[in-house]
């Protein structure tokens, strides 16, 4: 994408962010997805990971981002209550109800 007119120099900007790009993609074409199997071991041991003593608030906070696409919050007069829908990132949705 460029920002410039034909002939002229992209703008300095224009042309780190480009750079960023093509590097990010390259960086991105090593990376392997895991497999089935290696993502349900790690599903099992989501739990023992987040109760361990030596897991701090940062690394949940990163477990929690690599999950949730969104959370969207409302408020149910009627039940007094605050509904939270969470978007989890592989397309499930959870309603919350809390009081």
């Amino acid at each position: 994408m460029r920002t410039s007119k034909p002939g002229k120099a992209p703008p300095l900007r224009v042309r780190e962010v480009e750079t960023q790009i093509a590097s990010h993609h390259h960086r991105q074409e090593g990376i392997i997805a895991p497999s089935a199997e290696e993502l349900a071991g790690l599903a099992a041991k989501l739990e023992s990971v987040w109760n361990d003593a030596q897991t701090d608030a940062r690394l949940k906070k990163r477990i929690l981002r690599s999950l949730i696409r969104d959370i969207v919050a409302d408020v149910d007069d009627k039940a007094a209550e605050v509904v939270a829908v969470i978007h989890w990132k592989g397309g499930v949705h959870t309603e919350l109800r809390l009081q």
